[in-house]
């Protein structure tokens, strides 16, 4: 009996001390691991790769086909060792916790110390609109390029004496490009020549062409066809409309003409256009200037992002500016549609350009 009293009397002065190892070592282990990465992502039953930027801790999944419910995707994923993932705060287990990915969603990895990284996910069916800066979800588009394969948009940057005021002028060239012109090179310069003042203004040196003037060059310039007319566009300010009936009709009007193959021609305020205010440089969303002052646009198409309609449109408020890829940032900006469907305040008749037939 004293040989075990003895016994548990030691035993319990060493352990104190330390001398004995006590607990679980591999626990102790465990406690220390930092990693806080995401080492695989998938979702099942879709064969797909993801795109694991560890540098910057960022994942992209470009699905073929959009799911049936993309508010509610299971992905299966493995982690560092010991780490554990949550999405606003909520725990996500693998291949068991459905997540809403309408948008990119944030991860934040815990390590089992204690350690933390957040990693971007994003899905979508394209490369590109999450980057553009439209959204995620890609589920309708239709561009009218015209007979040119290289385009038609003119910048009217550099474009003469009266280049702050040759959007009127661009447009019309860019629309007679788009058309067919009767020139081997159409330019703003040359559109400007054709009316240097307006001829529907009730100033007789007004330097701003109005819709009617562009009208008349794109006719003039289609060699005896008629390709160009003017349309009544919703307004509450001049016509019979309520700002809601102008976000209703305008859409739906422009997407009919841009269905048909024609392209719409509407003069606003920019005003009405949002800034974006991302800083992104590479992003193809909202106007990437601070003017406000009336200006033609040319919509030339439309995507439908996220249950977003964004109209395709060449702005020729240019300023010369350029995307990594040489792109000039004024040809193919989205525009949104609701915000376009106030131009009617500013003017209320848009100019349809019809295609060759």
């Amino acid at each position: 009996m004293m040989k075990n009293i003895k016994a548990f009397v030691c035993g319990t002065l060493l352990l104190s001390m330390g001398l004995i190892p006590y607990g679980c070592s591999d626990d102790d282990k465990n406690t220390s691991l930092a990693g806080n990465d995401i080492l695989s992502f998938s979702i099942e039953g879709i064969d797909t790769e993801a795109v694991i930027d560890t540098d910057n801790k960022s994942i992209s999944y470009v699905l073929s086909d959009i799911p049936e419910n993309y508010r509610e995707i299971t992905p299966v994923f493995t982690l560092s060792e010991g780490a554990w993932a949550s999405v606003n705060e909520d725990e996500v287990v693998s291949g068991v916790t459905p997540v809403n990915f309408s948008t990119p969603v944030t991860f934040k990895i815990t390590a089992s110390n204690g350690d933390r990284a957040y990693w971007d996910v994003s899905l979508s069916n394209t490369d590109y609109t999450i980057a553009w800066g439209l959204g995620a979800w890609l589920t309708e588009e239709k561009s009218n390029e015209g007979v040119d394969p290289e385009g038609c948009y003119l910048d009217q940057q550099n474009t003469g004496d009266y280049a702050d005021r040759n959007c009127g002028p661009a447009v019309g060239a860019m629309a007679v490009i788009w058309y067919g012109s009767p020139m081997e090179e159409m330019t703003v310069e040359w559109a400007r020549s054709y009316r240097y003042f307006s001829y529907y203004s009730s100033s007789s040196t007004d330097l701003s062409w109005y819709p009617g003037d562009v009208r008349d060059f794109i006719n003039f310039c289609s060699r005896g066809g008629s390709p160009a007319y003017l349309e009544e566009i919703p307004s509450e300010k001049y016509l019979d409309n309520t700002e809601e009936e102008m976000k209703e009709k305008f859409p739906v009007q422009v997407k009919a003409h841009i269905d048909a193959g024609e392209l719409v021609i509407v003069c606003l305020s920019m005003s009405y256009i949002s800034k974006n205010e991302t800083g992104d440089s590479e992003t193809r969303v909202d106007k990437y200037y601070s003017g406000t002052m009336g200006h033609f646009l040319l919509i030339k198409g439309y995507k439908v992002v996220d249950g977003e309609l964004f109209f395709e449109c060449n702005d020729p408020w240019g300023l010369g500016l350029t995307y990594e890829d040489g792109t000039p940032v004024g040809a193919n900006r989205y525009y949104r549609a609701e915000e376009l469907a106030l131009s009617g305040n500013h003017n209320y008749y848009a100019v349809i350009v019809q295609p060759k037939v």
